[in-house]
């Protein structure tokens, strides 16, 4: 079974319903899976972990078969419980950077060497492109400007 894909709203694990793993959002963690047991003793029930905050959540299994962790992420993804799969963590983009395009891992995408793929094991890719000299130059302005206006608000309010 696969684990889900990461992104901004990332996928769900693979599995029966409710065991997989959820995907992580942006804003929140996946929850993890579930799994009820059933009427033999020796595969009792298991709750797998949720994701948090840069984790994913422990998988749980009961019986003879592996079931998968939540991938990480800005939040983590749901743990598999029993014969499921982990949710994929989050991605996440600072409000500084302007024009970001969020690509998750079930989306075609441009590789480094400019070849295309959907999905990619391992850890995530960023490209940073300066588009102008002048968009950098306004955004060092603003900045700048910024400091000055504190700084004399600083010194007005010590004045008093």
């Amino acid at each position: 079974m696969k684990g889900g894909y990461g992104g901004k709203i990332a996928g769900n694990g693979e599995g029966s319903d409710g065991y997989f793993g959820m995907g992580a959002t942006i804003s929140s963690p996946g929850r993890g899976g579930k799994y009820p047991g059933n009427q033999n003793p020796y595969y009792p029930s298991c709750d797998a972990e949720s994701g948090t905050f840069l984790k994913g959540g422990n998988a749980c299994s009961t019986a003879t078969v592996a079931s998968g962790g939540g991938g990480s992420g800005y939040y983590g993804g749901g743990g598999g419980a029993d014969q499921a799969a982990g949710g994929g963590g989050s991605s996440f983009a600072s409000n500084f950077l302007k024009n970001v395009i969020f690509k998750n891992g079930n989306e075609e995408f441009i590789q480094p060497d400019g070849s295309t793929k959907i999905g990619h094991s391992g850890d995530g890719f960023v490209s940073i492109e300066k588009l102008s000299a002048l968009t950098i130059q306004c955004n060092y302005n603003n900045y700048s400007l910024l400091s000055v206006i504190n700084m004399f608000s600083l010194i007005f309010i010590s004045s008093e």
